[in-house]
């Protein structure tokens, strides 16, 4: 994995803090238009999230086919679309489904979908990963309303999975949390992070990057690392060692200091421009000591 090396202070990065958290939303693509209201019951909820306590609040309009769920007290916010989702939204990221012809098929013939998101904004890296979990076990009740939905779209990553994938994501998330509150220290190595963060690849002028889509929710900013001379593949095994290092750890990772993979090569932390939605962008610059190539 990597560990970290204390730099002399950067003044120009000096006081750097990342961006609020992004919320998660998770989307359920569906092969038909149908009622939510006629389908949802607060028994038939409280039952599947095992909480007596769960509450669901239907919008007072007749027309409005939104909802809220209150549970484990937070709030989530369960909203129908009788249409399918704008192709454009599923745009490519590396970290494929294995099962990309079905996943295809499914951007491509989904008739409606329903919206599940939070409706606050976690606090710090920890919470992040718990509400993000009980988001997914949320999306998974819900969808067992319609049978088996075509698929699940995690909105802050670009990635999507065929319901069967998504079921063994919720089992996972779920037995990871179990495991965090008995103490294990590896319980983090069950977390879908390749579902939660994608990978995408574009080019800043005649230069192509690899930057992390969706790591904002957890950390408050994306990670980017160049493609200089190292093959894509390489540099992808860096940035996913990268986040698997900060679910592990936290969010610890600041401009001016360099981190050292158990490889011996090393990175430095510096920043790049903002992204479109307004977080800092932390770029992983190699350190010419250790690489025949030149940082970005």
């Amino acid at each position: 994995m990597l560990r970290g090396e204390g730099s002399e202070p950067n003044l120009a990065l000096d006081g750097f803090v990342p961006a609020k958290l992004h919320a998660p939303m998770i989307i359920l693509l569906l092969e038909s238009f149908e009622n939510l209201k006629d389908k949802l019951s607060e028994d038939r909820m409280r039952e599947m999230l095992a909480d007596p306590e769960l509450r669901v609040v239907f919008a007072d309009k007749p027309n409005n086919p939104s909802l809220l769920v209150r549970w484990l007290g937070a709030e989530y916010s369960i909203f129908l679309v009788p249409t399918a989702m704008p192709r454009e939204e599923f745009s490519a990221t590396l970290h494929p489904s294995t099962h990309n012809a079905s996943s295809a098929q499914i951007a491509e013939k989904h008739r409606s979908h329903v919206v599940v998101s939070t409706l606050s904004v976690s606090p710090g890296m920890g919470e992040a990963i718990a509400q993000s979990i009980n988001l997914i076990l949320v999306a998974n009740a819900i969808g067992q309303l319609f049978d088996t939905p075509m698929g699940y779209f995690w909105a802050n990553s670009g990635q999507l999975r065929v319901a069967s994938e998504f079921n063994q994501i919720a089992e996972r998330a779920l037995e990871a949390m179990i495991r965090h509150g008995q103490g294990d220290a590896r319980a983090s190595d069950d977390l879908p992070l390749s579902f939660w963060v994608g990978m995408h690849l574009f080019s800043r002028g005649s230069q192509p990057v690899l930057q992390t889509r969706g790591l904002a929710v957890f950390a408050g900013h994306e990670l980017q690392i160049g493609l200089v001379s190292s093959s894509e593949t390489e540099k992808l095994l860096h940035l996913a060692n990268t986040v698997a290092y900060l679910f592990a750890r936290g969010p610890i990772l600041t401009p001016g200091e360099t981190i050292i993979e158990l490889s011996g090569q090393s990175f430095e932390i510096g920043l790049a421009p903002t992204d479109s939605t307004g977080s800092p962008v932390l770029m992983l610059r190699p350190n010419i000591s250790n690489f025949n190539e030149k940082g970005p």
